[in-house]
Parts: C-alpha cells; structure tokens; sequence
C-alpha cells in the first residue's frame, strides 16, 4: 500500500494557480455590467458575495456609493441642484464615482422597480 500524497494546506496554492484580486477598475466594470447589484456583480468577476464586498470595502469611495439606492442618489442629486460636486461631498465618494454610478439614469430605474412589483 502507498502512501496518500499530502494534502494542500488551505491557501497554499501555487501563486501562478492563485486567483488575482480585482482592480477597483474591474469592481466598477462589474458594477456597472450588473446595474450596481453585488450579487450579479460578483458572479461577472467570478468570485463570492463576500468577498467581492470586501474588495469593494478596500474602496472606501465606492463602498459608500454602492450602498446608496439610485432613487436616493437623484434625489439627493436635484436637492444639491445637480452640482455633481457637492453631491459627491454629501456622500463621501468622487465626482467620477458619481457620475458612473448616475449613468444608469432614472428609467432604468423606474422600469426595474415596476419589474420588481410586478415579481
């Protein structure tokens, strides 16, 4: 009888066979090809919930933006009289940030909530 090969340590792969972390570039791609839903999101870059969420935590521009509801973000955008700015300052995150996650725009939005009641 031959012995059983040792089994891998958790965490001790190879670094070539290792998966590389997304960049914050990827996490807003994925993002914005999943209309800012996490889940979806993480399943584009093919990793977890959890830990696409604790990616975009090392983000702290972004993780603040991906936890404001679209309907919120135009809300708060008309009280600050549209100046993306000031807007960005209310919410801790960039302009740039803020003007992707606006592209989006209230259509879509008004139609993924009419999607949503209807489910």
């Amino acid at each position: 009888m031959q012995p059983s090969p040792p089994r891998a340590q958790p965490g001790s792969q190879p670094k070539s066979t290792r998966a590389i972390a997304p960049t914050a570039e990827e996490l807003l791609l994925a993002f914005e090809g999943s209309n800012w839903n996490r889940e979806r999101a993480a399943k584009l870059l093919g990793i977890s919930r959890g830990c696409f969420w604790r990616r975009v935590a090392g983000w702290p521009e972004l993780h603040r933006l991906a936890r404001v509801s679209l309907p919120t973000l135009l809300y708060e955008k008309e009280a600050c009289g549209g100046d993306l700015e000031r807007l960005a300052d209310v919410f801790g995150t960039t302009a740039a940030l803020l003007s992707h996650r606006l592209e989006q725009g209230p259509a879509d939005a008004a139609s993924r909530s009419r999607a949503q009641r209807r489910r």
